[in-house]
């Protein structure tokens, strides 16, 4: 029997002809043959005889089936119902011992998993006897910590250059942990990861004062924002050319660069950094989720995303918040609304509302969205 109890950790090895792989701190007998594998860092390393491939480890596997089923995993082939079958072919070979949960195996170049009692129904006088295995397993995220006795209005920031640094799809464990104050604490925490472009993966942790949470790195845009703010720009959700390049209203065509520029309230075309560092412009959206067109988003989003725009005012506290996109307005807050000054109010602030910059609305030309930024700054003025 093999003698290795490790739990296994499950890698996908992208560009490999073994697909899958699995490490498991010690390998089987077959091994001394010339299988084996190993993780060095974040390189997984697995051969067979004098050929070794490498590859980065990327991320977790999924459900790895149930019962007697052999499994082609990595996408290569489907799922081999019969791996009996394939077994008493002669086309396996034992690349090594996966902890309790059976052997990895290679069959015609794809790395297999064989759970115990398949394995043992295959080879009753072999190595390789375990109990039934559990699934399903994952790998550790990366974690990444932030925030370690800052203000947790310093988090937005943070987030965002966590955000840029960063692949789509890219997943991790975040650990928050600011000094505590007002408010701080597992829902700031939500609001905080869907605001900085992040998907949560599950449930937050609390871990004494510091709140955890798995996520997954959206095709988004993180929230520019911070304290002191003195306007904050609130659009409807992202457009693929702006979470590409991370800068809101990119994509060639839309006239909010040019409007904000013309008006005066930034002076650094197509930097939202500056904007906020030099002018107190902040910008959010009400939704995350990167469409070519507002209209792909459902009224359902718009409505969670305004209530969380709804806190993050009343948290930090803008002198006045600007509402690109009346119809979207019109859809969370007042059927009825008008460009112009709203009686509603995001967080307490007061709500300046005006048409969409997009190219797409030809009733508002340039000079029109130039004087609704003007007195939407002189709403934030006057504040």
């Amino acid at each position: 029997m093999c003698a290795s109890t490790t739990p296994a950790t499950w890698w996908w090895v992208p560009g490999s002809d073994w697909r899958w792989a699995a490490w498991s701190g010690r390998c089987c007998p077959c091994a001394r043959r010339g299988r084996y594998s190993s993780v060095e860092g974040r390189r997984l390393k697995v051969g067979l005889g004098g050929d070794q491939q490498e590859a980065e480890v990327e991320e977790e596997v999924g459900d790895l089936g149930r019962g007697d089923q052999l499994t082609a995993l990595g996408g290569a082939e489907p799922a081999v119902d019969d791996g009996l079958d394939l077994v008493d072919r002669g086309r396996v070979e034992c690349l090594g011992h996966v902890g309790s949960l059976g052997v990895l195996l290679v069959a015609g170049g794809v790395a297999l998993l064989v759970d115990g009692p398949t394995l043992d129904a295959g080879f009753p006088n072999a190595c390789h006897q375990f109990p039934r295995p559990a699934y399903p397993r994952r790998m550790p995220l990366p974690q990444h910590v932030l925030g370690t006795s800052r203000p947790d209005t310093d988090l937005p920031l943070l987030l965002a250059d966590l955000h840029a640094g960063l692949d789509p799809g890219n997943r991790s464990t975040l650990r928050l942990k600011p000094a505590i104050g007002d408010g701080w604490g597992p829902d700031r925490t939500s609001d905080l990861v869907v605001g900085a472009g992040f998907v949560a993966l599950g449930g937050t942790r609390m871990n004494g004062n510091a709140v955890e949470l798995d996520v997954e790195r959206r095709h988004s845009l993180p929230d520019t924002v911070s304290p002191g703010m003195r306007l904050l720009v609130v659009g409807l959700n992202p457009s693929p050319a702006s979470a590409d390049s991370g800068v809101g209203y990119h994509r060639p065509g839309n006239r909010f660069w040019p409007a904000v520029l013309a008006a005066g309230v930034a002076t650094v075309d197509r930097d939202p950094r500056h904007a906020l560092a030099h002018h107190g412009l902040g910008m959010t959206d009400l939704v995350r989720r990167t469409t070519a067109r507002a209209d792909e988003v459902t009224p359902d989003e718009f409505r969670e995303g305004f209530a969380r725009v709804d806190r993050l005012c009343a948290w930090l506290r803008p002198l006045a918040a600007c509402f690109v996109g009346l119809r979207g307005w019109r859809t969370v807050a007042d059927r009825k609304a008008v460009a112009g000054v709203q009686d509603r109010t995001l967080g307490g602030v007061p709500v300046y509302v005006m048409p969409h910059t997009s190219g797409l609305n030809a009733h508002s030309r340039l000079e029109d969205l130039i004087a609704h930024f003007r007195a939407a700054g002189e709403l934030a003025g006057g504040a």
